[in-house]
């Protein structure tokens, strides 16, 4: 049986900084490859970001 899981983060990301940059790390850790179209292959997932001057909140869904 498949679940759908959710995981929160908050990430201090310095003025300037990318805040696509986490959501990509993690996308590359999850299925190797952030160049493919959607859904991931390997590992259905959907990576959100919302930055509030220094700080970055990332919520990913995943199925496993």
């Amino acid at each position: 049986m498949r679940r759908t899981l959710a995981h929160t983060a908050v990430v201090a990301l310095p003025s300037g900084g990318d805040q696509a940059a986490p959501g990509a790390a993690i996308t590359l850790e999850l299925c190797g490859s952030w160049d493919h179209e959607p859904p991931c292959p390997l590992a259905p997932h959907h990576t959100e970001a919302r930055r509030t001057g220094a700080v970055l909140r990332l919520r990913v869904l995943f199925r496993r």
